[in-house]
């Protein structure tokens, strides 16, 4: 009687070397790495999520804005600084409906951003990314004083990591 070797269910000419431990398939050495999920497993989980870039650009342009109503404010207030009698009530009765405006917009800006970092998180996760920290955590960091001055940017390096995209962008975002 001779032993069987299991054959990989991906490859069937490469014998198996171990088994997937969320679907249980034979995989060979290309299919996965030994205490992964196998390449399958991870193409599935990912095409469960929703897609990353609606999220991404609602947060982008969220981000414009919010610098468009910074910009507009500290122009209103060089232009009273200039002003004077009627125009300085003028002035400060729009630096108040511009204030009105921008409260909702910032907690808006704030949700939109959370959102997508945590779909982000989400999505680097389902490529065995090697966070230590749940999404809702990673979401968390950028609350926590102090620690959201460096969490969020290592995570964000960590996540670009495993997607394969350029690092070099975390360095000025983390300076502005």
């Amino acid at each position: 009687m001779s032993d069987a070797q299991a054959m990989c269910a991906v490859h069937p000419d490469a014998p198996s070397v171990v088994t997937c431990h969320r679907c249980g398939r034979f995989c060979c050495e290309r299919c996965m790495a030994p205490g992964q999920p196998c390449n399958e497993c991870v193409a599935r989980a990912l095409s469960e999520l929703p897609p990353l870039e609606p999220r991404a650009n609602y947060a982008r342009y969220a981000l414009f804005v919010m610098a468009a109503a910074h910009t507009a404010q500290a122009g209103l207030e060089a232009v009273q600084l200039a002003a004077s009698g009627p125009t300085v009530e003028l002035i400060e009765v729009m630096s108040g409906l511009l204030l009105l405006a921008y409260i909702p917009l910032y907690i808006a800006t704030i949700v939109l951003v959370c959102r997508w970092f945590h779909l982000a998180a989400r999505h680097a996760l389902a490529r065995q990314a090697p966070l230590d920290v749940t999404p809702g955590g990673a979401v968390g960091a950028w609350f926590i004083p102090f620690l959201n001055l460096v969490r969020p940017f290592t995570l964000t390096r960590q996540m670009l990591a495993t997607s394969g995209a350029d690092q070099s962008v975390v360095g000025p975002w983390q300076a502005a």
